[in-house]
C-alpha cells in the first residue's frame, strides 16, 4: 500500500509506528466508545487491516519504514488481517477496537500480541510463536472461537475478563499449547463452548480462579495430559457448567479448587483420572460438585483436603478414587457432605484418614466403599454420620478411631486389619461386630482379640473370643447349638476353665444336701455286713462326679426312686465338665 491512499487515521497510525506509539482513536464517552457500538462510530475511527498487515510485515511502502510497534485503541478495522506464516517486525497491539473480520495468526512468529477489550470474530492462531506476551482480557470478546492449537507463547496468555463464546463449537481450542509463563482465565473470563487443553503446557500457574466455563453438551473444560509446572487454581468464583476433564494431567504445585463449583448432573462433574499434583489438592471450604468427581488412578504428593466440600451424585458415586494414592492426609471431615457412594477401593493414603464428622450418605449401598484401602496412619471416623454401608473390607491402618455414633446398621469387616483401635468398650465392640453384613467370620473377632491382648487388655481379649465361640455355636444346628451353650456355661469355651471348679462345688453341695436330707431313705447298702459303714454323702457325690476315677463309694450303695434319677444326673454332669476341660486344656475348643 502506498503512502497516498492512506487516510488520516491510517496515517497517524503509520508515523506512530515508527516510535511505537499508541494511537487512541476512542471519543471518551465510554459507551459510545465500546466495540459493541461500532455502527454508530464514524469513518475516522475506520482502519483497513491491510494497513496494519504491511506495517507488521515490511509490505510495500512499508519496508522502507522502521518501526517500534503498532498500536491502536478504539478502531474500527475492517478487511482480513491476515497475517499467517508471517514474521511480525514488532510488537502488536490493537485494544477496545472492533473486527469487522477474522484475524488470522496461523504458524506467524511474533514478539506480543494483544488484543484486549477488542471484538473480534474469530481468531485463528494455531502454531503461533511469541516472544512475550499473547493477551485477549480485558474485555476482549470473540463469538466464533480461538485457535490457539501448537500454539508456543513465551511469556503470559491473559485472558482474565475475556469473554469467548462459541456456539456451534469450541471457545478456545488450544491443544499442544506451550505458554512459558502464566495462562491466567481469571475474574471476569467466560467461555461459553469447549475450552481445550489437551496437551497443553503452562510453564507457571494456570489461574481459573474466578472464571465461568459452560458447555452443558459436553466438556467445559478438556485438558487431557495437560502440564503445568506450578499451581493449577479453581478457587473462589470459579464455576464450570458440563465436566471439567483432567485425565493423564501433572500439575508441578498444589491443584486448588477451594470454593469452586463445578456442575455436571448427567455425568461426571471432575475427571481426573491418573491425574498427579506433586503438592497438594484441595476441594475443600465451598467446593462443590454436582456429579461425580472421578480420581482413579490419582496421585497426590501433598495431602487430599475435602474438609467442608459438598460432593453430590445421588444416582450413583459422589467420588470415585479406586487405587488413589496421597503420599500425605486425606481429610473429609466436619462440614464435608457427600450424596452418592464416595468409592476408595485399593487407595493408599501415607498419611491419617480423617473423616470426624463427615456425613456421607447413600442408602441403597455403600456409603464409603474403603475396600483394601491401606492407611499408613490413624483411620478417624468419630462422629462421622453413615446412611448405607461402611465397608472395610480388607483395609488396613495403623489405628482405627470411631465411636457408637458413628456405626452404621451395616458394616463390611471381614479381613478388616488394624494395629490398634479406640472410641469404644470392649461389650459395645461386640455390637460393632455384631453389624458385619457377611455374618459370623472368625478372623474379625481373632483381629480385635488380638488387639487387646497386645495392648495388655487379656480380659477384652478373651470376652471377644467368648463372643466368637457363641456366635459360632448360634449359627450350627441345635445339637451344637446345645454343645454350645454347655460349653459356654460349664468352661467359658475354654477362656474360663475355672468356671468348671464353681460347677463342681455346686454340684458337691447340691449332692451333699440332696443324699443327706432329701433322699437319705431311698440308698441301701449293696451288702448286709454286721457293722454297716456310716454313709459319706459328699464322698458319695464326688464318687459320682467324677467319670473315671473311682472312690467305691458309689459301689457300696445301691440308688433307689428319686435317688437313682440324681445319681444318673450327677454322673452325666461329671462326664460334661471332665470333657469340657479336657478340651479347654487341649485347646480344641478355641479352634474353628
Amino acid at each position: 500500500m502506498k503512502l497516498s491512499d492512506l487516510t488520516k487515521s491510517e496515517r497517524k497510525v503509520w508515523q506512530a509506528a515508527a516510535t511505537g506509539t499508541l494511537v487512541d482513536l476512542r471519543v471518551g464517552d465510554s459507551k459510545l466508545d465500546s466495540p459493541e457500538k461500532w455502527a454508530e462510530w464514524g469513518t475516522e475511527r475506520t482502519v483497513r487491516a491491510e494497513v496494519v498487515a504491511d506495517l507488521l510485515i515490511g509490505d510495500g511502502e512499508a519496508a522502507s519504514v522502521a518501526i517500534r510497534g503498532v498500536r491502536l485503541r478504539g478502531a474500527r478495522i475492517v478487511g482480513d488481517l491476515n497475517l499467517e506464516a508471517a514474521t511480525l517486525r514488532c510488537p502488536l497491539a490493537l485494544l477496545d477496537c472492533s473486527f469487522a473480520s477474522a484475524i488470522t495468526l496461523d504458524e506467524a512468529t511474533a514478539v506480543s500480541v494483544r488484543l484486549s477489550g477488542s471484538h473480534v470474530p474469530t481468531v485463528r492462531a494455531r502454531q503461533l510463536r511469541t516472544r512475550g506476551d499473547l493477551r485477549l482480557d480485558e474485555g476482549f470478546s470473540v463469538s466464533g472461537g480461538v485457535e490457539l492449537a501448537a500454539a508456543h507463547i513465551g511469556g503470559v496468555l491473559a485472558c482474565t475478563g475475556g469473554q469467548f463464546s462459541n456456539p456451534i463449537g469450541s471457545a478456545l481450542i488450544a491443544d499442544g499449547l506451550t505458554v512459558d509463563q502464566d495462562m491466567v482465565c481469571s475474574e471476569g473470563f467466560s467461555a461459553i463452548g469447549e475450552v481445550r487443553l489437551i496437551g497443553a503446557h503452562i510453564g507457571g500457574v494456570l489461574v481459573c480462579t474466578g472464571g465461568q466455563f459452560s458447555n452443558s453438551g459436553g466438556p467445559a473444560l478438556n485438558a487431557d495430559g495437560l502440564t503445568v509446572d506450578g499451581d493449577m487454581f479453581c478457587r473462589p468464583g470459579f464455576s464450570a457448567i458440563g465436566e471439567v476433564r483432567l485425565p493423564g494431567a501433572h500439575i508441578g504445585g498444589q491443584l486448588a479448587c477451594t470454593g469452586g463449583q463445578f456442575s455436571n448432573p448427567s455425568g461426571s462433574a471432575l475427571t481426573a483420572g491418573r491425574l498427579t499434583v506433586d503438592g497438594s489438592m484441595f476441594c475443600n471450604k465451598g467446593f462443590s460438585a454436582i456429579g461425580e468427581v472421578r480420581l482413579i488412578g490419582a496421585h497426590i504428593g501433598g495431602v487430599l483436603d475435602c474438609t467442608e466440600g459438598q460432593f453430590s451424585n445421588p444416582s450413583g458415586s459422589a467420588l470415585t478414587a479406586g487405587r488413589l494414592t496421597v503420599d500425605g492426609g486425606m481429610f473429609c471431615r466436619t462440614g464435608f457432605s457427600a450424596t452418592g457412594e464416595v468409592h476408595l477401593p485399593g487407595a493408599r493414603i501415607g498419611g491419617v484418614l480423617d473423616c470426624t464428622e463427615g456425613q456421607f450418605s447413600n442408602p441403597s449401598g455403600s456409603a464409603l466403599d474403603l475396600e483394601r484401602v491401606t492407611v499408613s496412619g490413624p483411620l478417624r471416623m468419630e462422629s462421622a454420620v453413615l446412611q448405607g454401608i461402611l465397608d472395610l473390607t480388607a483395609a488396613t491402618t495403623s489405628s482405627y478411631h470411631d465411636n457408637p455414633a458413628s456405626w452404621p446398621q451395616r458394616l463390611r469387616l471381614d479381613r478388616f486389619v488394624y494395629d490398634t483401635i479406640e472410641g469404644a468398650l470392649a461389650k459395645e465392640r461386640l455390637e460393632w461386630l455384631l453389624r458385619n453384613e457377611s455374618g459370623y467370620s472368625p478372623q474379625i473377632y481373632e483381629q480385635l482379640a488380638a488387639v487387646y491382648r497386645r495392648t495388655g487388655r487379656d480380659e477384652d481379649a478373651r470376652r471377644v473370643l467368648i463372643a466368637k465361640q457363641r456366635r459360632r455355636s448360634a449359627e450350627g444346628n441345635l445339637s451344637g447349638k446345645v454343645w454350645g451353650l454347655l460349653l459356654y456355661w460349664t468352661v467359658g469355651y475354654g477362656y474360663r476353665t475355672w468356671l468348671a471348679v464353681l460347677w463342681l462345688a455346686g454340684l458337691l453341695a447340691l449332692g451333699t444336701v440332696l443324699f443327706e436330707y432329701v433322699y437319705r431313705g431311698d440308698l441301701t447298702l449293696a451288702n448286709k455286713p454286721d457293722v454297716p459303714p456310716p454313709f459319706q454323702p459328699f464322698l458319695y457325690t464326688l464318687d459320682l462326679l467324677l467319670p473315671v476315677a473311682s472312690l467305691h463309694v458309689r459301689d457300696s450303695w445301691i440308688a433307689h426312686g428319686a435317688a437313682q434319677w440324681w445319681s444318673v444326673f450327677f454322673i452325666v454332669m461329671g462326664w460334661i465338665l471332665a470333657t469340657a476341660v479336657v478340651l479347654s486344656l487341649t485347646g480344641l475348643l478355641k479352634r474353628d
